[in-house]
């Protein structure tokens, strides 16, 4: 994958349908609830990451800067899909 936008997409939708540390996958109004991290989450998968610090950096971002939410399961399984989607990028 070599767009810029369609790994945009593509970390959106993992960050909001599969990580989602503030349960807000429900509520149509907030699908750019996690938009601030699409950034930082792109230029962490262009560097070929471990699945270790993928899981790490949302750990960080739940902790520090969405009040201490932590789901492990959702962390891990978001870190999974970005590690795969990271592997697609030229």
């Amino acid at each position: 994958m070599k767009n810029p936008k369609e790994k945009i997409s593509a970390i959106r939708e993992i960050l909001f349908n599969d990580w989602d540390p503030l349960n807000v996958k429900g509520n149509f109004i907030a699908p750019d609830e996690y938009d601030d991290y699409l950034g930082p989450v792109l230029k962490l998968l262009e560097q070929n990451p471990s699945l270790e610090k993928i899981s790490s950096f949302l750990k960080d971002v739940e902790i520090q800067e969405l009040g201490g939410v932590n789901n492990d399961e959702n962390t891990v399984n978001a870190a999974l899909k970005l590690k795969a989607l990271s592997e697609t990028f030229e």
